[in-house]
């Protein structure tokens, strides 16, 4: 689904650690043009689910923390 979606592939995860844990959050903001109004999404994902080297790279950048996508 991270590749094939209607959207085109998934490139990049910039996600957030909540507060040292073992799960990811990926906060997603829904644009409802033209309709007006936004949505918002927070997804939490396992932390192990990153960890296949097959699949994504993990990338560090100061505090931040980034998975690009593998495929």
């Amino acid at each position: 689904m991270i590749i094939d979606n209607k959207f085109g592939p998934i490139d990049y995860f910039y996600l957030d650690l909540e507060d040292n844990s073992t799960k990811l959050v990926f906060n997603v903001q829904i644009d409802n043009y033209p309709d007006e109004g936004e949505e918002y999404i927070e997804i939490k994902f396992k932390i192990e689910l990153f960890e296949d080297e097959d699949f994504f790279e993990k990338i560090v950048i100061k505090e931040e923390l980034i998975y690009r996508t593998i495929y």
